[in-house]
């Protein structure tokens, strides 16, 4: 039978592991070549945002073709169907949202017994993106890394360090609903693949209403997935908790 103390401390280590990735996080902003850590983290959640387009224009019923990335962090996902004014809506806003929606399936994940099996499934599905998704030598080159990193955490790291890991990703994620929140007001955007609308200007253009409205209605969507997938995480420490008690 677990102590009032024992159940005490598991809660206090679920907050202080998220407390340890804030501040790293947040020193990496300031400490000297912490832009080298932010970096390949910036990718990590075009990765995310383009994914999320495609994987989004799947479940419309069409055709995810493919996605690159460039080493300035900007992306594109072509995808192929004959969608409604909503889908289109959709698939546009899945993109936005990816990132905050992985974050928080990171931090649900986190708490739960089977972190090393979830990395091992994220690396999975990184794999097939590359397989089937990704065409340019960049995009291929920066997921078989995240890939390799993935498997060697799950692999040969001790269980708390997969858990921080994932914690880690997961706030990264979250970091970038912010740090690249302006692109939620942009009417167009800047790739190497060159200028075209903005996500959220797509948005408008299928089913109306102005562009920075629905920059701020998704820019809201992606701050409440967060917040529930914080909550899950932080939940999910007081209940076990709890079950140690009884």
């Amino acid at each position: 039978m677990a102590t009032k103390s024992d159940s005490t401390s598991l809660v206090s280590r679920q907050g202080w592991l998220l407390i340890l990735a804030s501040l790293i996080t947040i020193a990496l902003y300031f400490i000297p070549y912490g832009r080298y850590v932010i970096y390949p983290l910036m990718l990590f959640s075009t990765f995310a945002h383009e994914m999320g387009h495609g994987l989004t224009a799947i479940l419309m019923g069409g055709q995810f073709v493919d996605f690159k990335m460039w080493s300035d962090g900007s992306g594109v996902a072509r995808h192929l169907g004959s969608y409604g004014a909503v889908s289109r809506a959709l698939i546009s806003a899945g993109g936005l949202t990816g990132p905050a929606l992985l974050g928080a399936a990171f931090f649900g994940l986190s708490r739960t017994g089977f972190v090393r099996l979830g990395l091992y499934l994220i690396s999975a599905v990184a794999a097939f993106s590359l397989a089937f998704f990704v065409r340019n030598a960049f995009g291929v080159f920066f997921v078989v890394v995240f890939v390799m990193i993935c498997l060697a955490f799950a692999k040969m790291a001790p269980e708390a360090a997969v858990r921080f890991f994932l914690v880690f990703l997961g706030m990264q994620l979250s970091v970038t609903v912010f740090s690249r929140g302006d692109y939620l007001f942009m009417e167009y955007a800047e790739t190497s693949g060159g200028r075209m609308p903005s996500d959220v200007m797509q948005i408008s253009d299928a089913i109306g209403g102005p562009y920075w409205l629905w920059g701020a209605m998704v820019g809201l969507l992606s701050i409440g997935v967060l917040v529930a997938g914080l909550w899950v995480f932080l939940r999910g420490g007081r209940e076990e908790a709890s079950a140690k008690e009884s």
